[in-house]
């Protein structure tokens, strides 16, 4: 797609990119009648940022987001104070803590990288874009309103629309999203990030203007500055996404190589949990970090020694290594190999001798004590599975 025919979109769409959009169906939060309301105390706010969240609050009130409430209120939540990055606004967001207790969620699942994936396949170009405050944009209903009061030092205020903050937002929007979204070509959804793809600049022009139309429709409103348009190579779901295939977010990777060496059980946590979002781009993972996950177990003694540093430096020189996995094809044909070691199992998808994704998992130390050749066929099952 040229620079042209770009700007030509983005006039043709220009209310897409304006302002904040509000989806038409509210959202009612919906409570569990077992859990009593709490009323939490409002917190000190440092004389130095009051002057920024006065005019921060009257913004959102001004964007219809918030709404002063005088009347009294079975539930006051808490607030959280974050600075915005490369700005001098500050982020509001609730902290209902004991609302999240009482919410009643109504689950959805959000897409994984392996779904995504495998509908790429003969992709050369891409767009990302960005749902302009995303939860923002859901409606909340009147008597769910009421429910996200919040104290601040100018008085007590409630949401209007869905606020960042309560365990049900995430699902909530993601479902609407994929509601109005997901049954478009070429198109995929994770929150507010909406990923379009084509095999060449034409079909992935064409797939871009019809998720725009779509978003004018619902009354969706995109970040213009978070937007990238008819790109070779994107940044998703903790990805990237090129026309050769995907490799890792170099963030992530980053984050890794930085990483001072734990020195308590909560940091190799930590350490796995980012390790583990990757596993699926690097070969026996399960198996590198044996000797670090050893040290979570509730009768051995944190004590960081050789073999645990040269299971993390293992793992750094992997990742600098950016394995590239190529995308699936449905119609070729595939193999699957697999193998289990001392530690864990282990599995690749492979198609015309290209690795399509990696899987690993430790196994239990009841699983170790199987046969060598049970542990060959539990590893036959678990990468079929």
């Amino acid at each position: 797609m040229s620079t042209n025919k770009e700007g030509d979109l983005k006039e043709k769409y220009s209310d897409v990119f304006k302002g904040l959009g509000c989806l038409r169906k509210p959202y009612h939060i919906e409570l569990d009648p077992e859990v009593s309301p709490v009323i939490n105390a409002a917190r000190k706010v440092p004389v130095a940022i009051k002057g920024r969240l006065k005019l921060e609050l009257e913004e959102m009130e001004k964007q219809g987001v918030i709404h002063k409430v005088d009347r009294p209120t079975d539930w006051v939540n808490s607030i959280a104070i974050v600075e915005n990055p490369g700005t001098e606004r500050l982020r509001i967001c609730l902290d209902p803590k004991h609302l999240n207790e009482a919410i009643r969620r109504k689950h959805f699942q959000l897409p994984t990288v392996e779904e995504i994936a495998s509908r790429i396949s003969g992709a050369k170009v891409f767009s990302k874009l960005d749902a302009r405050h995303g939860y923002w944009q859901v409606p909340v209903d009147e008597p769910s309103q009421l429910l996200t009061t919040f104290s601040t030092p100018f008085g007590r205020y409630f949401f209007t629309r869905m606020p960042f903050g309560i365990k049900s937002a995430q699902e909530v929007f993601q479902k609407r999203i994929s509601q109005h979204l997901d049954d478009l070509k070429g198109v995929a959804t994770e929150i507010d990030d909406i990923l379009i793809w084509g095999s060449d600049e034409q079909e992935h022009g064409a797939r871009l203007e019809a998720t725009l139309q779509q978003c004018e429709e619902i009354n969706l409103t995109l970040n213009v500055d978070k937007c990238k348009f008819n790109v070779n190579e994107v940044s998703y779901c903790g990805h990237n996404f090129t026309k050769d295939g995907v490799t890792h977010d170099e963030s992530k990777i980053k984050a890794i190589q930085d990483m001072p060496t734990p020195s308590s059980k909560k940091e190799i946590e930590r350490l796995l949990g980012i390790v583990n979002y990757l596993a699926k781009c690097v070969p026996n993972l399960a198996t590198i970090t044996a000797p670090i996950r050893e040290l979570l177990k509730k009768d051995i003694e944190f004590y960081w020694s050789h073999e645990q540093t040269k299971a993390f430096d293992e793992v750094k020189e992997i990742l600098t290594q950016q394995p590239v996995l190529k995308f699936f094809y449905p119609t070729k044909p595939v193999i699957v190999r697999c193998d289990a070691s001392q530690n864990g199992l282990g599995a690749i998808l492979i198609q015309e001798e290209q690795p399509i994704v990696y899987a690993s998992r430790s196994m239990t130390e009841a699983e170790n004590r199987y046969a060598e050749i049970e542990k060959e066929l539990f590893s036959v099952l678990f990468a079929l599975e």
